[in-house]
């Protein structure tokens, strides 16, 4: 269809071994909001990662690992490569309903893969999103299956993006 981009899936690598801790030592609750800039602790390659090395920096806290957050708590400047961890508490297993508050920096689709503890558990396809503003536009949601307990979820982009956080809910 006009104006899809078409892809190959990429495969995601995370350090296992390498342990991110929650901002500001808080994780956050699910159901509820994620938070974007509230990513987690422990600097470039173990709480995130960005593959352009250093991207621009408006929150003087986080200067060190190489994420652009503004200061209404928007994560910008995130492109294909990207990954960002947040440490979660679950309240109680079950299906959820995943929805990110984005827009794009490119024209299209683009995907946004989503994992628990580094299992995958799939991918937003971002279309129907505002064009880089710092607006949203419904991009779809995502089903997923999460266990009780904290957890690591992480957010790996395959093209460019501004995001706010991640809704998630108890799927009806």
């Amino acid at each position: 269809a006009a104006g899809r981009v078409s892809h190959t899936e990429p495969v995601w690598r995370f350090p296992v071994a390498l342990k991110s801790v929650p901002y500001e030592g808080r994780a956050q609750a699910v159901p509820g909001s994620v938070q974007a800039a509230r990513f987690d602790a422990g600097g470039r390659g173990v709480s995130s990662f960005t593959a352009a090395g250093k991207n621009g920096h408006w929150d003087p806290q986080r200067k060190d690992d190489g994420v652009t957050v503004g200061r209404t708590g928007w994560v910008g400047h995130v492109y294909a490569g990207d990954w960002l961890n947040y440490t979660v508490d679950v309240a109680s297993a079950g299906t959820y309903e995943v929805r990110m508050l984005a827009s794009l920096s490119i024209r299209g689709v683009v995907g946004v893969s989503l994992f628990c503890d580094g299992r995958p558990l799939g991918r937003l396809a971002l279309d129907g999103c505002t064009y880089w503003k710092k607006e949203t536009a419904d991009a779809g949601s995502l089903r997923v299956e999460l266990p009780a307990g904290r957890h690591v979820l992480t957010v790996a982009a395959e093209g460019g993006l501004v995001f706010k956080s991640l809704e998630i809910v108890k799927a009806r």
